[in-house]
């Protein structure tokens, strides 16, 4: 059987030292090429899209692997929120592997304002494969160019301070984020 992942994965976007890979929650196929991609350029650092506040939860539960963990949580709007900590999710395989492999893994997200919606009218993992996540983003900014935010949002500006701090202090950062 042919090789159909990973043709052009590691065409990701990259600024001085981050190296940016962007995921669709609970799709195995981005698992699998982050934990790839993990392995082949070994970062510094890992800095995962997800609450900074659930850090101890989340890593608790990737711990218990291959058993699935929900945790539920307050929302900064006091709503309720659930998070499902299993294997074929990207931000999950890449604290996994950054704990496998003594790698530091950052929490770069706040906590979330509202439990954001899981938004099932995303692309097809073999596209973005095929073209490359860089290739991919560019188009999409493209085309939805006139739904861009020209002000960052709070969260935004939150990944980003992270973000910077993570780049000062280490050589090779990588982000795992949501695309």
């Amino acid at each position: 059987m042919s090789h159909l992942m990973g043709r052009r994965w590691f065409d990701v976007p990259k600024t001085q030292n981050v190296t940016f890979v962007g995921y669709h929650p609970y799709a195995v196929e981005y698992a699998v090429q982050i934990r790839k991609l993990i392995l082949s350029q070994k970062p510094d650092v890992i800095c995962v899209e997800a609450p900074f506040s659930l850090r101890e939860q989340i890593t608790t539960a990737v711990r218990k692997l291959p058993s699935h963990s929900v945790i539920i949580f307050q929302t900064y709007d006091d709503e309720n929120g659930v998070w499902i900590v299993e294997g074929s999710d990207g931000v999950v395989e890449a604290v996994r592997s950054g704990l496998e492999l003594s790698i530091p893994v950052w929490f770069v997200d706040p906590t979330p304002y509202r439990f954001p919606t899981l938004n099932r009218d995303v692309s097809e993992p073999f596209i973005v494969d095929a073209v490359g996540q860089k290739a991919y983003l560019e188009k999409f900014n493209q085309l939805n160019v006139d739904s861009i935010q020209s002000e960052s949002s709070p969260k935004d500006t939150f990944i980003a301070s992270r973000l910077r701090e993570a780049s000062g202090k280490f050589q090779e950062v990588l982000f795992v984020g949501g695309l």
